[in-house]
């Protein structure tokens, strides 16, 4: 009898960050050169004198990928450069082998975010990077996780979650209560520190792989192989529940970002964010005033007043004041003082900005790093509604060593919604359906960049078509067989469909017009009866760029964060 032992990998974590910038999707080729004299027996650092002499410049954003020697093939990150001995220290253990004198490398930029302090903190809980120009308290609820200097211990590696970041000084402040775990000192000038968001996701599929390029024909009299090796490329695909931010932004303050925000912009959405509002008096269940015209909320977008869910129709302004025709109707008219709370908002994207994400997805101490992801989302229902992802992704490096963070304190706290919490309205009439699945339905393809690796950089990859679909089931009504809803999917024009989870500051919203489309339904099994479900897709109902006042058109497809 043959006898064996298994292994279940069981030890996974997930995390991401957003890219910042449109064109910094793609990795791009600095240099390629030679180590001038060996590195640390340990491999943790490469020496280099075509480096240059300036003290921290290679810190954080770039990799060191060699390409001969007994460490071929293998990727690392630079912590920390000195340059009057042109040395790169490299993050964690480094390489696997020492990096002598003569052997190749690559030096590349990465698309990845990452905070390189440019000063010494003011205080222990702060560090600076003046060089982070993102909007003030864009990297609120993310970690900031240590990989060099006086904070890089194992408990200051775990994570410290950011509370409040000021672009004017670049100053990033995390939690105070934090602090005991180890943050330890003042970061300084040059230290690095990696951005990430936890994410507790299920049924996580990595299907990144190698790419290999077979000779044209077989040469094996001239040459030591029969091919090359390619990019890194693949996909990645994992789904998670759907949590909201945890509270409604008071009036005056916006709306928490929830921990699927920054994945959703690689969906090719948009975010649009306002802050929540104080109603006057005038207005109405359909209508809602407010004093001011800045910081308007967009059409389309959902308002939320004592935990009841509308979405904005038309906005106008006159006499200082700004008014907001919204359906459904609110069961109660706002009262002078109520605040209209605000969600953030995710619609299809107006400019053309596309953004990617980095994910950092451990399995037993095995890490990789995988950059230019994006791709899809679908909204699946269910008991506890969930998203998928299905990201396609530009390139990958594999690590055999842990992060040595731990992402447990970053996951989110907030209760995920609940189906048996959903309303769904048709054009403001509620509206009875079940098995409802939404998607904006993007299409993302290679970019058109001469070359494997394009041209100083790698091809990476783009979102080229968004089409916004839905299904759904609807039931028979009291009166016999027939489907009211059935008929208003004959307009010509698409109609304002938008189904809504939860309510009273956890609440979560898809919001699409759609029209019927004309194919046979696939019967369902509905408790043990059969049913039709109605199969619809999402037509484009009209959009103005400016959003502004007497626009009545809605946006093509949204997702609603409170």
């Amino acid at each position: 009898m043959t006898t064996f032992l298994s292994r279940i990998s069981n030890q996974v974590q997930l995390a991401y960050v957003p890219h910042t910038s449109v064109q910094g999707d793609v990795w791009q080729l600095q240099r390629k050169s030679t180590a001038t004299s060996s590195g640390a027996s340990n491999g943790t650092t490469l020496i280099d004198d075509q480096l240059g002499a300036t003290d921290n410049v290679w810190n954080g954003k770039y990799w060191i990928h060699i390409l001969s020697g007994d460490a071929k093939g293998e990727w690392r990150r630079i912590v920390d450069y000195t340059g009057s001995s042109t040395t790169a220290k490299l993050e964690g253990n480094g390489f696997t082998a020492q990096i002598a004198s003569g052997v190749e490398y690559e030096l590349w930029l990465s698309p990845e975010p990452v905070v390189v302090a440019t000063a010494t903190s003011a205080g222990g809980n702060q560090c600076v990077d003046t060089n982070r120009n993102e909007p003030d308290d864009f990297w609120v609820g993310y970690m900031l996780v240590a990989a060099n200097g006086g904070t890089a211990n194992s408990a200051a590696r775990s994570g410290f979650k950011i509370t409040s970041f000021v672009n004017a000084t670049g100053v990033f402040t995390v939690d105070a209560s934090d602090l005991p775990i180890g943050w330890g000192s003042t970061s300084s000038a040059g230290d690095v520190y990696l951005l990430r968001k936890a994410i507790d996701a299920t049924d996580i599929s990595a299907g990144v792989a190698e790419e290999y390029i077979p000779r044209g024909t077989n040469r094996v009299n001239f040459s030591k192989g029969d091919g090359v090796v390619g990019p890194r490329s693949g996909t990645f695909s994992f789904s998670l529940p759907i949590r909201p931010s945890g509270s409604l932004a008071s009036s005056g303050n916006k709306p928490q970002q929830s921990n699927v925000g920054g994945l959703l912009e690689a969906c090719g959405l948009e975010e649009t964010i306002t802050q929540s509002q104080t109603a006057t008096t005038g207005g109405t269940t359909t209508s809602i005033v407010f004093t001011g015209t800045t910081d308007v909320p967009k059409i389309g977008q959902m308002v939320i007043h004592n935990g009841n869910a509308t979405f904005v129709t038309a906005i106008s302004s006159s006499g200082g004041n700004t008014t907001l025709t919204v359906s459904p109707a609110l069961p109660v008219a706002p009262a002078s003082g109520d605040v209209i709370n605000l969600s953030r908002m995710y619609s299809t994207t107006t400019d053309g900005d596309l953004y990617g994400v980095t994910l950092e997805y451990e399995v037993d101490s095995v890490r990789h790093t995988i950059t230019g992801c994006m791709g899809n989302v679908t909204l699946n229902d269910g008991a506890a509604p969930t998203m998928s992802f299905e990201f396609q992704v530009d390139h990958w490096i594999r690590n055999i060593q842990a992060s040595g963070c731990s992402y447990v304190r970053g996951y989110s706290t907030v209760a995920p919604i609940l189906a048996q919490d959903r309303l769904a309205y048709l054009d403001g009439t509620a509206a009875d359906i079940g098995g409802l699945t939404a998607t904006p339905g993007t299409e993302v393809v290679a970019k058109g960049v001469q070359g494997s690796q394009g041209v100083n950089g790698r091809v990476g990859f783009q979102i080229s078509n968004i089409v916004p679909g839905a299904t759904f089931n609807t039931l028979l009504d009291a009166q016999g067989s027939s489907i009211p809803e059935d008929g208003k999917f004959l307009k010509r024009t698409a109609n304002d469909f938008a189904v809504v989870f939860g309510s009273h500051g956890s609440t979560f919203a898809v919001r699409l017009p759609v029209a019927r489309l004309i194919e046979s339904p696939t019967p369902t099994d509905l408790d043990g009866v059969v049913g039709a479900p109605n199969v619809v897709e999402a037509q484009d109902a009209g959009r103005k760029l400016n959003e502004t006042n007497n626009v009545s058109k809605v946006p093509d497809f949204a997702f609603h964060i409170s």
